[in-house]
């Protein structure tokens, strides 16, 4: 809500301004996530030349991947209080001018546990700056685009993901005694052109600006981006102040927490944590074990072209979730995605099994499992994809902008702990098994619990603008009802005591209308 009601509020304004260069230039000149994709792809191919390297066993060679995501885990943390008091735009700088000299550091080590250190602060840095692209990329863009703008942002990991194996396709296809000296040198120089491209181009988030009191800031990024859309001046930038903030900033970062956890939206936080655990469990998962598995499958591939065409495997994933998300719910989305990832692993693991007791042999022998497995691989791929997608656009959309980046770090936070879990969980699987196929069952498993975690899921976001305070989302009440069922009369009683217009100059209903449609069984 905001006072006065005489100009539009900023959402409205960005409906307004709309779609185009503006937000595109965004997403390719601010390549955190083209980064998150070479870097991951570049550690699960130099973890055997690591191994070689340091004389270390599969516990200890999995450790890069862990120290890599923990930082990763500790820069998605530390992103909200910092993206919350300094903006969207100083943590993403900051990111790439950390991973430029962590990088270039951890290729001229030569003890192990230093060189673990270094890859930590690699992670920490690439993680700082995700969230914070993520809640810009959404406070930038009209509502019925910000799963495209998503969708964009990850085409651009799929692009460092192809970077990361033409690097290693030009040092040794076959992937074995790498250069990764060298490897990590190269990771550094998209980098810095990132970090070049980002000082001089990227903007800050109005929302942020207009929070903060920085009313003329936000002004001349609104211009900006309506002159780069090609709306001319006839359309007006001006909009109603947000309500500013009343408490410090070591108290916003305090109640940032409490929003995300607040009673409406724990639950949601919750589970949308627990499936992007998931799902990062899957695409890092699938990147480590793909070394340690493909050689034995008797593909006519090189590993590392293996490894390139399971990155392009997502792409049909991100195609897919726009076309659906843009006529379907967001939850429902979700839950398609959750469908077709848990049937595509089922049809994975049992292809895969049975490939490894006949290796060597796949199109003589047993062509039906390996199109089994073929189409188990693709499926977990582009499904995978698709629910990532729904969750970086859903995550920006359930907090509002006092707890946005704090929210979408301490999701991508618990991602990450999947990610983490991924390598060292394949290793132990394989020490006390012998097998390394048995791994894949964990996918499946996961994915049904976390299409029942979806089934429950009671905000919907489809359609609906950006908030700026809590209580903004409280008027909102059919957001917390599942639509499954009605609230009872108690529940009518309950909603009817608690509830209190949060705003002293309304411009929507008050709240005895609202009283008045609660009662009837309507929604405000």
């Amino acid at each position: 809500m905001y006072f006065g009601g005489h100009r539009p509020a900023l959402a409205d304004v960005i409906e307004k301004i709309g779609f185009g260069w503006a937000q595109l230039v965004q997403v390719l000149v601010a390549g955190v996530w083209a980064l998150d994709g070479a870097v991951i792809i570049l550690l699960s191919c130099i973890s055997p030349s690591l191994d070689e390297a340091f004389y270390c066993g599969p516990f200890w060679r999995a450790l890069v991947f862990v120290f890599t995501l923990l930082g990763v885990v500790m820069g998605d943390l530390s992103a909200g209080p910092i993206a919350e008091l300094g903006g969207r735009k100083k943590p993403i700088i900051i990111a790439f001018v950390g991973m430029i000299v962590s990088l270039l550091l951890a290729s001229v080590v030569h003890r192990y546990g230093l060189l673990l250190i270094l890859l930590f602060f690699v992670g920490l840095f690439l993680g700082l700056g995700q969230p914070s692209l993520n809640s810009l990329l959404t406070e930038i863009t009209p509502k019925d685009r910000r799963l495209f703008v998503i969708t964009f942002s990850r085409l651009i990991w799929v692009a460092g993901c192809s970077y990361a194996c033409l690097l290693v396709f030009r040092d040794n296809p076959d992937m074995v005694n790498l250069n990764w000296r060298w490897l990590l040198v190269a990771m550094a120089i998209p980098t810095a052109i990132f970090l070049t491209m980002a000082v001089f181009v990227l903007y800050e988030s109005p929302f942020w600006l207009a929070l903060h009191g920085h009313h003329a800031g936000a002004i001349q990024i609104l211009t900006k981006m309506r002159d780069m859309n090609g709306r001319g001046e006839s359309v007006s930038v001006e909009f109603e102040p947000p309500r500013p903030l009343t408490v410090g900033p070591a108290i916003t970062m305090v109640d940032a927490i409490r929003t995300i956890f607040d009673e409406k939206l724990k639950y949601t936080t919750t589970a949308i944590g627990l499936i992007s655990f998931l799902t990062d469990y899957v695409t890092y998962g699938m990147r480590y074990t793909g070394p340690h598995v493909w050689p034995y499958l008797g593909s006519n591939f090189s590993p590392a072209m293996m490894m390139l065409m399971s990155g392009t495997y997502e792409c049909p994933g991100f195609i897919l979730g726009v076309v659906i998300g843009s006529f379907v719910s967001r939850r429902n989305s979700l839950l398609i995605s959750l469908g077709g990832m848990t049937i595509s692993a089922v049809a994975l693991t049992y292809g895969l099994s049975q490939l490894f007791r006949h290796p060597h042999s796949v199109h003589a022998e047993m062509p039906v499992q390996g199109w089994i497995f073929q189409a188990g691989f693709f499926g977990v791929q582009m499904f995978n994809a698709m629910a990532q997608q729904v969750i970086y656009v859903y995550v920006c959309e359930i907090f509002p902008t006092t707890a946005r980046t704090m929210g979408s770090g301490v999701v991508f936070g618990l991602g990450r702990f999947g990610a983490i879990l991924a390598p060292l969980s394949f290793e132990f699987v394989y020490i006390f098994t012998s097998h390394k196929d048995l791994w894949f069952w964990s996918i499946a498993i996961l994915s049904g619990m976390c299409l029942w975690l979806g089934v429950l899921l009671p905000i919907e976001t489809y359609g609906e603008p950006l908030k700026d305070h809590m209580d903004e989302l409280i008027p909102n009440i059919k957001q917390f009802i599942p639509r499954s069922r009605e609230p009872s009369i108690g529940q009518q009683a309950s909603l009817l005591s608690s509830y209190t217009d949060p705003d002293p100059h309304p411009s929507g209903p008050s709240a005895e209308q609202t009283k008045a449609h609660l009662l009837r069984g309507s929604t405000v």
